[in-house]
């Protein structure tokens, strides 16, 4: 899937708060998951709601529908993926990022949970912006026994990524 959109991915990978968000090291070969996982948010961010079960499969046809973004396009993901990084890095972990016990599906469901409803808690104070995360923490979604099996199923990331923009909204 070579192409602009592709080309951002590699370019926001090595963005210096993406970078601290995720504790990398600039010679570290992190073999695409960090890259994936910047895909995962754009992805789950413009069509969670159609996810079928399958997520290679998902993924693999957001970058086929995505290779050939417009410049406004990219320019557009581009802003959303710094503002998202910006309150996630800044506001939910301290600039510290998460701790290495944190899954990455719950890192997932923040950054996509933030994206979503990025207008309406950007200019929010930090403490809402932690107490919102901390409700998402306590959904049901987000229980040991939940993120410990069949997390790419299509009723559980759903529910997950449904938990996350709802609890960012406020709901």
């Amino acid at each position: 899937y070579s192409g602009p959109f592709n080309n951002l991915l590699k370019e926001l990978n090595r963005d210096p708060r993406w970078m601290k968000l995720n504790r990398m090291k600039k010679t570290a070969d992190q073999r695409f998951t960090k890259e994936e996982l910047i895909l995962r948010l754009f992805a789950f961010n413009n069509r969670y709601e159609s996810y079928g079960g399958r997520l290679a499969k998902f993924l693999n046809d957001y970058m086929a529908d995505e290779k050939n973004c417009t410049q406004d396009e990219l320019e557009e993901k581009k802003q959303l993926f710094i503002r998202t990084v910006t309150i996630v890095y800044e506001r939910v972990y301290n600039e510290t990022g998460p701790t290495t016990r944190t899954p990455i599906s719950v890192i997932e469901a923040t950054l996509v949970g933030v994206a979503r409803n990025i207008n309406t808690i950007f200019n929010l104070p930090a403490p809402e912006i932690k107490r919102r995360h901390e409700q998402m923490l306590q959904h049901e979604e987000f229980s040991e026994q939940r993120l410990s099996e069949g997390l790419a199923g299509k009723q559980r990331l759903i529910s997950r990524i449904g938990a996350a923009v709802n609890a960012f909204a406020g709901t």
